[in-house]
């Protein structure tokens, strides 16, 4: 417990107006590599494949709907149609972050 709090305590000072954490600059430095190492990259062939699955989450969720008659399968593609929804809330969330279409700036 004190080591902690010694370590929040650790400040470098470039000027009166600039102190810096240390704390803040090991975050800054491991943001510089994943930068180098391209791990912020949008990556298209991801996206294709998950627009794959969320298209065949829509047909299943259809088919089960139209196509069948019982009434377990009518459950069944309410829970695709459902997983469908949640899916699409999570490229919803990551268009929000620019993730999808993001042009490197």
């Amino acid at each position: 417990m004190v080591e902690t709090a010694l370590v929040l305590l650790k400040f470098t000072c470039f000027s009166f107006s600039t102190c810096v954490h240390t704390l803040t600059q090991g975050h800054r430095a491991l943001r510089q590599q994943l930068l180098a190492e391209g791990l912020f990259e949008t990556s298209t062939l991801y996206y294709m494949q998950h627009y794959t699955w969320l298209a065949s989450l829509f047909v299943g969720a259809v088919y089960c709907t139209l196509a069948c008659e019982s009434m377990s399968a009518h459950m069944g593609g309410a829970a695709l149609l459902a997983l469908f929804w949640q899916q699409m809330a999570f490229v919803g969330h990551d268009m929000g972050h620019n993730a999808v279409v993001s042009d490197g700036s």
